[in-house]
């Protein structure tokens, strides 16, 4: 499972709504709907109950989409450490750059 489809299915958790999280995505309501059916088999259980025309989570669906986000999270924090050692990484390339460099070519 990617997190994209985490994606679509906190958007479903939140919408209430198979048809209003595929529009956020710019989906089809079937191709959501497919997504929604296949992370369902893949993990076994069932993630709603449709009430009226509503979707709510299960006890199951409860657990995983909070899990969901914990894991987007995780991956944004591990994105944004990853974009700042860069930085950071190359800050001091630069400096060392030029420090070792010719006098001439020294700004």
């Amino acid at each position: 499972m990617t997190t994209q489809i985490l994606k679509y299915l906190i958007a479903i958790d939140e919408e209430r709504s198979v048809t209003r999280a595929a529009e956020r995505f710019w989906l089809s309501q079937p191709s959501m709907s497919h997504h929604l059916a296949a992370a369902e088999r893949e993990l076994g259980v069932q993630l709603f109950l449709r009430e009226g025309r509503s979707l709510h989570p299960t006890e199951d669906g409860i657990i995983f989409i909070n899990n969901a986000r914990a894991i987007l999270h995780a991956e944004e924090q591990a994105l944004r450490r990853i974009q700042a050692l860069r930085e950071e990484t190359q800050i001091e390339v630069q400096g060392e750059m030029q420090g070792n460099a010719p006098e001439a070519m020294r700004p």
